[in-house]
C-alpha cells in the first residue's frame, strides 16, 4: 500500500471515474517504488550507508515479525504487568481513556478483523457478526461493543484517508512518510456492498501490537507515556526471565562510591550467565539488550 498510495489509480488519489486498477498497474507501481533512489547514498555523507540500512530495515522487518507473538505480547506487557505506583499516566482506567474500551477488547476486536480478512481476500463484512460461526465471539464481546471499538480505533473512509495523506510534492523521502493505514487500517467505503477492505493485514496487526499501543499513547499523552513505558517494560522483562526453569532473577543494584546502576536484571547460573538491560525505544516499542558471558 505504501508503494501504491501516490499512483493515480490508488486509494490516495483515485476516484470513481478512473479505470479499475489491474495487476499490471500494481507491478508498475511496485517497480517504481523500488527504483526510487536514496539521496544520502553517494552523497559523501559518512553516515549515509548506515542511515540507509536503518531506513530499509525499518521498512521491511516490521512485516517479517511473528504476528501471533506480537498479538499475545500486547496483553502480556500492558495488561498483565503491574503498573508502576509512581505513574501519572498509566493509572487504572488508562486503557479505556485511550481505546474507549479495555485493552483486551481492543486487541480482540482487531484480531477478529485480522483473522477474518486473511482468508477473504482482505475483505471483512460487518454483517458476518450475525453469522452462526461468529456467535462465540459475539456472545463474549457483544456486537455493539465490537462495532464501537472498530469505529473508535480501526476504521477510516476514502475521504478520511485522503485528508490525512494529503498531496505532498514528490520527493525521494516520500516512501518513508507516515502511512495513514498504520493508524486506521480498515477502509469502509472502497469496495461497496457494505464490505470493508484491509489493504495491509500487517498494518492491521501492527495497530494492536505493542508498537501500535505505543504510538497511540504517545499521540494522546506525549512523552509522558513513553517515559512511563520504560519502567513498565523493565518489569515485563523481569516477568519473562522468571519463566526460565529454575532461574534466579536478581533486579538492578547500585555499586561503587558513585552508586552506579547495574543492568536491570541478572540471572546467574553455572553457565552461561545472562544479563539483561530493558530498553524502550520508538521504532520497536522495546528490546532487551542481552549479553551472554562465560
Amino acid at each position: 500500500m505504501g508503494a501504491c498510495r501516490d499512483r493515480p489509480d490508488s486509494l490516495a488519489h483515485g476516484n470513481a471515474h478512473r479505470h479499475p486498477a489491474t495487476t499490471e498497474h500494481l507491478d508498475a507501481c511496485c517497480a517504481a517504488f523500488n527504483s526510487v533512489g536514496d539521496p544520502q547514498l553517494g552523497s559523501g555523507d559518512p553516515d549515509g550507508l548506515a542511515s540507509f540500512l536503518l531506513r530499509i530495515s525499518s521498512e521491511q522487518l516490521e512485516y517479517q515479525t511473528r504476528l501471533l507473538h506480537e498479538m499475545s505480547r500486547t496483553a502480556a506487557l500492558f495488561d498483565q504487568t503491574p503498573l508502576d505506583p509512581a505513574a501519572r499516566v498509566l493509572l487504572p482506567g488508562w486503557q479505556e481513556a485511550l481505546f474507549g474500551a479495555s485493552l483486551v477488547d481492543f486487541v480482540g476486536a482487531g484480531q477478529l478483523l485480522h483473522f477474518s480478512c486473511q482468508p477473504n481476500g482482505g475483505l471483512f463484512d460487518p454483517a458476518w457478526l450475525n453469522a452462526p460461526y461468529l456467535a462465540p465471539v459475539v456472545d463474549a464481546m457483544g456486537a455493539d461493543l465490537l462495532r464501537q471499538v472498530w469505529k473508535d480505533n480501526y476504521l477510516t473512509d476514502v475521504a478520511g484517508f485522503q485528508a490525512v495523506n494529503g498531496r505532498p510534492d514528490p520527493n525521494p523521502w516520500r516512501r518513508f512518510d507516515f502511512n495513514p493505514l498504520a493508524a486506521t487500517p480498515v477502509v469502509t467505503d472502497l469496495v461497496g456492498e457494505g464490505k470493508w477492505i484491509i489493504p495491509s493485514p500487517g498494518l492491521l496487526a501492527r495497530r494492536f501490537s505493542p508498537l501500535g499501543v505505543y504510538y497511540a499513547g504517545v499521540h494522546k499523552w506525549g512523552n509522558a507515556f513513553s517515559d512511563e513505558l520504560g519502567p513498565l517494560f523493565e518489569a515485563y522483562v523481569g516477568r519473562q526471565l522468571r519463566e526460565l526453569p529454575g532461574a534466579q532473577v536478581i533486579p538492578a543494584v547500585t555499586y561503587g562510591h558513585d552508586h552506579s546502576a547495574s543492568v536491570d536484571w541478572c540471572t546467574p547460573a553455572r553457565r552461561p550467565l545472562w544479563h539483561s538491560d530493558a530498553i524502550a525505544f520508538r521504532t520497536q516499542i522495546g528490546g532487551a539488550a542481552v549479553r551472554q558471558t562465560r
